[in-house]
């Protein structure tokens, strides 16, 4: 509302348009503020007058078309929108942007139209732009800017009491073109920029330094991000918003594309001086899942097989479980049992045998039969399988899984982690904590589903450290709540294995499932919970015996047998084939309540101080 007004707004006319008291209409604003930030754009305050909004006209027009985009009606509701004009605009956007061999996404393209939209409705109000951007000269010289010039003249000859616009609009629509537009689409020459090449190679630096992946030698993915990253210059200069619709799908999918994307535009925070939306990490991270894909080649196993019915049956043995498994065998080779015990077993992973194996060998053994059953074939797969899990100990350790962890900010539970890590870690080198902290100023480590990844800065240890920790209660860590902590720090060596333990890694904290039944265990050690739980079922049963000994409800015959999912009151009525049945579970059920009530209470109250502490906390940092 404040970004329509000119002038100042009072709290109480705002909070009555909106059906709001005053209260909560002040506790949204300050969740609006946070939003508005990233748009440069302040709330001012005066006494007696209310409440404006503060900020550029073009970054103000950016901020209304990120939040209104995904929603028409309202957009509709709210700035009156004639469809048969934004039908003409979009028209228009089409036949000139193509004529200009300007290439948008569907998307892009539906952004642009709202803003053309807006831009000619806000000039006619008085919200026009007045400022020209830095870069005039640059921008004039672009076709984005033919192609602005072209639309705005058509849409203005088709109004005819439209004035024409400002040359500040023009310029800054070319912007908001050069921004969204597809650069690899474009046809003709992409010219790289120094600039920004130098860019990609202190992302990419920035990367092995951090995970010892080394992608600063893939040209492919240097070329890919040079591209990429010129419209999203112009996006991080100017504040212009671009929507991800398969962000959550990103995270889930190609978590570890996504942590070398999110630790890269750590480098695009320190240049541009302002924090990266997701929407923009997600999209970097599909470049970096093609880079990941491209060099990561499963380690496939060494077998030797020990067949005692002839050469013939040997072979065929190993043809089929060559079929078989054609993922997990690099070499596999046939020998007999005589020859198995002058053999060189270097490099040889498994064997296996249809003979049993009187020496030992030093090599794990799995015995098989001459015609392999269809269960073999599976346990075979099973072994294969968990030798490709092996390499999770190189970085899970029982030492580094910890509980009991209290601090109710991000700051203190992680200082109560990294304390515990030492204990377990003596040679843990100084400064690690504050290098775990320097990391999450620089961008948020908590990826949603309650779980937060945080990692040191630089690579500071000389093993990996892994370390796992169950907060005792949920915490505000950036944006999200947090009780899972997985802090990685990765030793100095390339392990080819980083990816594969990210990508299991994913699988689990990004479970709906696995995750929230991690933390419902340890809720039923809380003392508070476990009584009501023991004692109601208890007292619920003393209810039942004595209204059944004293007549007032019928005795179950035990002839009708009800499933554990028949609902309750209804399962009362049809075991005891009588109303008095349903009545005592009525009853049982406000009994139970009442009893749980006093608990459920206690412990809501210290969940919501832990999170009025938390909120203040966060506020103060």
């Amino acid at each position: 509302m404040t970004l329509t007004h000119k002038d100042f707004v009072k709290l109480s006319e705002l909070a009555d348009q909106l059906y709001v008291s005053t209260q909560t209409l002040s506790a949204v604003i300050k969740r609006v503020e946070a939003m508005l930030e990233y748009y440069h754009i302040q709330i001012q305050r005066k006494p007696y007058y209310g409440i404006r909004a503060e900020g550029s006209e073009f970054d103000k027009r950016c901020c209304l078309i990120r939040n209104f985009s995904s929603d028409g009606e309202t957009f509709r509701r709210t700035f009156r929108v004639d469809d048969v004009k934004l039908r003409r605009i979009f028209n228009t956007l089409m036949s000139t942007l193509s004529l200009h061999q300007v290439r948008l996404t569907e998307v892009s393209l539906q952004n642009l139209a709202i803003y053309v939209y807006l831009s000619l409705q806000r000039a006619e109000q008085g919200f026009g732009i007045e400022q020209m951007p830095d870069n005039v000269a640059e921008i004039s010289s672009h076709k984005e800017y033919a192609a602005a010039q072209a639309i705005y003249s058509i849409l203005c000859a088709d109004e005819k009491d439209h004035p024409s616009l400002r040359e500040e609009e023009l310029c800054y629509a070319a912007v908001y073109i050069a921004g969204r537009r597809n650069v690899g689409a474009v046809r003709g020459n992409f010219v790289i920029s120094e600039k920004t090449d130098s860019l990609v190679v202190e992302m990419l630096e920035n990367i092995y330094t951090t995970f010892q992946i080394d992608l600063r030698d893939n040209l492919s993915l240097r070329m890919m991000l040079n591209q990429h990253l010129q419209p999203l210059d112009i996006r991080l200069r100017y504040g212009i918003p671009v929507e991800n619709p398969i962000l959550q799908d990103i995270k889930r999918e190609y978590f570890f594309a996504y942590t070398i994307a999110d630790q890269a535009v750590v480098t695009l925070r320190e240049h541009y001086q302002c924090a990266i939306p997701e929407s923009e990490v997600g999209w970097l991270a599909l470049i970096f899942q093609m880079a990941v894909e491209s060099r990561h080649a499963i380690a496939r196993l060494n077998i030797l097989i020990i067949c005692a019915s002839g050469s013939a049956s040997s072979h065929l043995l190993l043809s089929r479980i060559k079929r078989a498994f054609p993922a997990y065998i690099a070499k596999a080779e046939v020998c007999t049992i005589f020859e198995l015990e002058h053999r060189d077993l270097g490099g040889i992973d498994y064997i296996f045998t249809t003979v049993p194996i009187p020496f030992p060998v030093g090599v794990p053994i799995l015995e098989i039969h001459d015609f392999i059953q269809h269960y073999e074939l599976q346990n075979i797969k099973k072994v294969l399988q968990r030798q490709h899990m092996q390499f999770l100990q190189q970085f899970y350790q029982e030492r580094f899984f910890f509980t009991g962890i209290s601090g109710p900010t991000k700051e203190e539970a992680l200082q109560q982690l990294c304390a515990h890590i030492r204990q377990n870690c003596p040679d843990l080198p100084g400064g690690f904590y504050e290098s775990v902290l320097k990391r999450e100023i620089l961008g948020p480590t908590d990826y949603g589903n309650m779980v937060a990844i945080p990692h040191p800065y630089e690579i500071m240890t000389r093993d990996n450290v892994v370390a796992v920790a169950v907060l005792d209660k949920p915490i505000l860590w950036n944006t999200n709540t947090v009780q899972l902590v997985v802090l990685v720090s990765l030793s100095a060596d390339e392990n080819p294995y980083v990816p594969s333990f990210y990508n299991v890694t994913s699988q689990f904290v990004m479970s709906e499932t696995a995750v929230p039944a991690l933390f419902g265990f340890p809720l039923m050690l809380n003392f508070k919970i476990i009584i009501p739980f023991v004692c109601s079922n208890a007292l619920s049963g003393v209810i039942a015996y004595i209204a059944m000994s004293l007549g007032l409800v019928a005795v179950p015959t035990g002839l009708i047998q009800l499933p554990w999912t028949m609902p309750v009151i209804l399962s009362g009525f049809m075991v005891t084939q009588s109303i008095s049945g349903a009545v005592l579970q009525i009853v049982q059920l406000v009994v139970a309540t009442l009893f749980w009530l006093p608990f459920m209470r206690s412990a809501d109250r210290e969940i919501y101080e832990a999170e009025k502490t938390a909120e203040a906390a966060a506020k103060e940092g």
